[in-house]
């Protein structure tokens, strides 16, 4: 049972190198993260049917994930690294869920093992979206250390991303 892919420092090399940002997009960088489920054997033990192992894969998806020459600063780094972290604490906290769930059938196991991804996907996606609100990218300085901080302790003290 494992959770591979994540923790890890980014770099610039994670970054396709764009001459401007995509049609549509406002920033100068992007990253596109995701956690994925491997495939499980269903077992049944005496508190009924559960995955025999979860692993999950946490990756970045590299033809989404841009920045725009010339402006690839610490800080703008920094930003995507904390989009890349909440990703990765979303993924630990499916992981331990997934762990967790044990249903009378099968088909109950699968409902919600669906049910889990579907919520934690949507906790996913609002706390990046508020991390970017709330930060204005990386630019507002204040916010961003307090979102660093938030989620440096969650990682250093093996907790779970608040919802906000």
């Amino acid at each position: 049972m494992a959770l591979k892919g994540w923790p890890k420092q980014l770099g610039w090399k994670h970054f396709k190198k764009l001459a401007s940002s995509p049609r549509g997009a406002t920033v100068a960088a992007h990253i596109e993260s995701q956690w994925q489920l491997k495939p499980s054997r269903f077992v049944r033990d005496r508190h009924g049917w559960r995955l025999n192992a979860v692993n999950l894969v946490v990756s970045i998806d590299p033809n989404h994930t841009w920045v725009v020459r010339g402006q690839e600063t610490p800080a703008l780094l920094n930003h995507e690294q904390g989009h890349w972290d909440i990703t990765g604490l979303i993924a630990r906290e499916a992981h331990r869920a997934y762990e967790q769930l044990r249903a009378r059938t099968p088909g109950a196991l699968t409902q919600q093992m669906q049910s889990l991804q579907t919520r934690l996907q949507a906790k996913a996606t609002h706390l990046n979206r508020q991390y970017d609100a709330e930060t204005n990218h990386g630019v507002n300085l204040t916010p961003q250390q307090r979102w660093d901080t938030l989620i440096h302790t969650c990682i250093v003290d093996n907790k779970s991303l608040p919802n906000r």
